[in-house]
């Protein structure tokens, strides 16, 4: 599976955010799109999963069998901020998303344990979470809906959230593609395998071995 990004340009005012940004993005490999405060990482991220209109380019995804226009049903997104509604318990939340998607799972812990969330806050009202939890909330939520490409703004960096990114990126990076943005100089050690530039509106990458043994 393939997604493809041509000629990504978005303006604010007078500002030139993306500069005809384009890459290929393919299943089996975790990207790490790193770049400068302000260099359009979100708005990239907002303009691939159509939450936001570019001015020009488009997004398609090549499954194998055909390619065709992405949509917003084909991504999954763990924001920096996390959405999520605040008045339901954590335990409420995921139940709601299994049977939203359809999904047969009976056990509502196995999800929390994945995401690395404590037993005890399955009945905790989610706007008690702290932002850290939020977010792995929402890596829960990824698990179920299982979309073809899977789109994370700037993890939350530290030990235990470091082994539950892994574990997720392990689990279902050979079957999903998976971009992970962050400032640079910030993507957890031994995750990513090809990193790509943001500078200037323009996109850049190469293979992390391929660097190393340069």
């Amino acid at each position: 599976m393939r997604l493809i990004i041509r000629d990504i340009k978005k303006k604010f005012d007078e500002i030139t955010v993306l500069n005809r940004a384009g890459y290929d993005f393919e299943s089996g490999i975790v990207y790490g799109i790193a770049g400068a405060r302000g260099s359009g990482r979100t708005t990239l991220l907002k303009c691939i999963c159509t939450e936001c209109v570019p001015d020009s380019g488009y997004v398609c995804l090549d499954t194998g069998i055909d390619i065709r226009k992405a949509d917003y049903m084909d991504f999954g997104i763990v924001y920096d901020k996390p959405v999520l509604p605040e008045m339901l318990t954590g335990n409420q939340y995921i139940r709601y998303m299994l049977r939203l998607h359809e999904v047969g799972a009976e056990d509502t812990a196995e999800y929390f344990r994945l995401a690395g969330i404590s037993d005890e806050l399955m009945d905790e009202y989610i706007g008690n979470y702290s932002d850290d939890e939020k977010q792995r909330l929402q890596f829960a939520g990824i698990m179920i809906t299982s979309p073809a490409v899977i789109l994370i703004d700037e993890p939350k960096s530290g030990g235990r959230n470091n082994e539950m990114l892994k574990a997720l990126v392990d689990r279902m990076k050979r079957t999903h593609i998976i971009i992970i943005t962050s400032d640079e100089g910030e993507l957890p050690d031994g995750l990513v395998d090809e990193l790509v530039l943001l500078k200037g509106g323009v996109l850049s990458g190469s293979r992390l071995q391929e660097r190393q043994h340069a």
